[in-house]
């Protein structure tokens, strides 16, 4: 199987996913103001609390592990290339010290491969502030405080629309993020496999 076969089909996994949960949970949260608006529910019973805190719960572990995947797959892709297409790899990756995973291999397949980074400038940009979130998610559970660095985060998502923090401290991912990180991780993906030299890479 050719590997951008085998991309697509991975990306399709994770947007078909992100579509058929977030449909659900739309449904939930539907129900749930039919219940009120019909009176079956009424807004200080228990009951619906605690269903508001089940959607809330199963929302945010599902973009959470949502956006780690996005990562994770274009995280995955480009290290697989980048592989195929350099020799001496390891030694090369190592020799670049600054930068994100994403960053380095951009530049790695930019200095040795012929790569045109200037042309996914905007989506680097944006998936760089993604992996920042991702790390807190995966290091920290979502808590600012606990971040590497706090403040950069706080900087950073407030350049977007689709990641706040809420009154816990916790970063919230609207029904945007993972669409959003989606389409910079496959354009990313698609500038590269326009290289030449990716056209024999299997799977």
């Amino acid at each position: 199987m050719k590997y951008s076969d085998y991309l697509q089909i991975r990306l399709e996994y994770i947007r078909t996913c992100d579509i058929y949960i977030e449909n659900k949970l739309e449904d939930d949260i539907q129900k749930l103001v039919q219940k009120i608006n019909k009176g079956e529910l009424k807004q200080e019973e228990p009951a619906l609390r605690e269903d508001l805190f089940e959607i809330n719960v199963v929302t945010d572990t599902f973009r959470y592990s949502m956006l780690v995947s996005v990562c994770t797959f274009l995280e995955e892709s480009i290290r697989f290339i980048t592989l195929h297409l350099l020799k001496d790899y390891k030694s090369k990756l190592k020799e670049t010290k600054r930068g994100s995973w994403l960053s380095k291999h951009l530049e790695l397949l930019a200095s040795y491969a012929g790569l045109e980074i200037k042309a996914i400038e905007s989506q680097k940009i944006l998936f760089n502030d993604v992996i920042l979130v991702r790390n807190t998610i995966a290091h920290a559970w979502g808590r600012v405080k606990a971040s590497n660095n706090p403040k950069k985060l706080r900087d950073t998502i407030s350049r977007y629309d689709w990641v706040n923090i809420n009154d816990e401290g916790f970063l919230i991912l609207d029904d945007q993020a993972i669409p959003n990180a989606m389409v910079a991780a496959l354009e990313i993906v698609e500038h590269i496999l326009q290289l030449p030299s990716t056209d024999s890479i299997t799977f």
